[in-house]
């Protein structure tokens, strides 16, 4: 067990009220993966067949074309994914699918649901950590409450239903 001052090594024992950091590793995978696969099947063939037509038949140069494509790729994916992990963790499920199949919630610091605005801004936390080659959400192995950088901005937990 390693302690300091404000940081503890949390192992995973039965009785915490908050997830584990494999807990939620488990959540957001199946998460990434159930949107993912949403977006390929409702956007991305179409857009894949548009994008074939337009090089093909289109006048703009290739690499403008390739270039404004995946920029509005990534915003729709960003999108995507920032209203559905605001949706659902500010509505009756307190958590997306993933955390629902694992049994966890999101609540803010006096356990109560949080808003949309808060989810939502929870989400663009967890973007910029990730961004950061995730290096935030490794805080929730080394915190007492098993907070990650962006639950500690965000003032929220995710603990176990």
């Amino acid at each position: 067990m390693l302690s300091g001052d404000n940081i503890h090594f949390i192992d995973d024992e039965e009785g915490s009220v908050y997830a584990s950091f494999w807990q939620r590793l488990a959540a957001w995978l199946i998460d990434t993966a159930l949107v993912l696969l949403s977006l390929f099947f409702i956007g991305f063939i179409p857009d894949g067949a548009m994008a074939i037509n337009s090089l093909l038949f289109d006048s703009r140069p290739i690499d403008e074309y390739v270039t404004n494509y995946w920029v509005i790729q990534i915003a729709i994916v960003i999108f995507s994914f920032s209203l559905y992990y605001a949706l659902m963790e500010s509505f009756g499920t307190q958590g997306t699918v993933g955390k629902m199949i694992l049994k966890i919630k999101v609540v803010n610091e006096d356990g109560e649901k949080i808003s949309f605005s808060h989810a939502l801004g929870r989400f663009f936390l967890q973007l910029a950590s990730l961004c950061l080659l995730g290096i935030g959400h490794l805080f929730a192995v080394f915190t007492e409450n098993r907070q990650t950088v962006h639950d500690m901005i965000s003032k929220s937990e995710v603990v176990r239903r």
